[in-house]
């Protein structure tokens, strides 16, 4: 089943959902473009609407593609390609990597397993933001920019992928 063309309000949905926890399964469902999330009761929801979608056991799978979870190497990497000649946004990923590899490895996790979760966002905007302040709107632009153009294209590869 071919996906229609994507904006990257939609792929970026997909990308809030790669963010989500272990246990969490959310699924796109390649009709109507939605990102849903599977609830422990057995309901489905719409990620951007919140609405309740379907009843249990609604999965089909030549419709509905559940989404992964985004791996922090596999973000960074990304990032890195998207900053390249930005040197302080390179240089803010290679803090922000190093700090949070060494925090993820006191708690027994290597570098491999770390998820880019919506914790690690959260610290990375941290680090950040601590790490150079203040922003003027100019790296702010260049900021945002990176990270859209980092997890769009990280959407766009999976779903080329399925």
């Amino acid at each position: 089943m071919n996906i229609p063309p994507l904006t990257d309000d939609n792929l970026l949905w997909i990308f809030t959902a790669m963010q989500s926890q272990p246990d969490d399964e959310f699924y796109f469902d390649r009709q109507t473009l939605d990102v849903f999330h599977s609830s422990i009761m057995g309901n489905y929801f719409n990620l951007k609407t919140g609405e309740q979608m379907y009843d249990f056991n609604y999965i089909d799978s030549s419709r509905h593609l559940r989404i992964p979870h985004i791996l922090f190497v596999d973000y960074r990497g990304e990032y890195y390609t998207h900053s390249q000649g930005n040197e302080l946004m390179t240089n803010l990923m290679r803090g922000f990597s190093d700090l949070l590899i060494k925090d993820r490895k006191e708690f027994g996790i290597d570098e491999e397993e770390i998820l880019f979760n919506v914790y690690a966002s959260k610290e990375m905007g941290e680090y950040f933001n601590e790490n150079h302040s203040p922003w003027n709107k100019e790296e702010y632009d260049q900021y945002a920019a990176i990270r859209t153009a980092t997890e769009t294209t990280i959407a766009k590869r999976w779903l080329n992928s399925q």
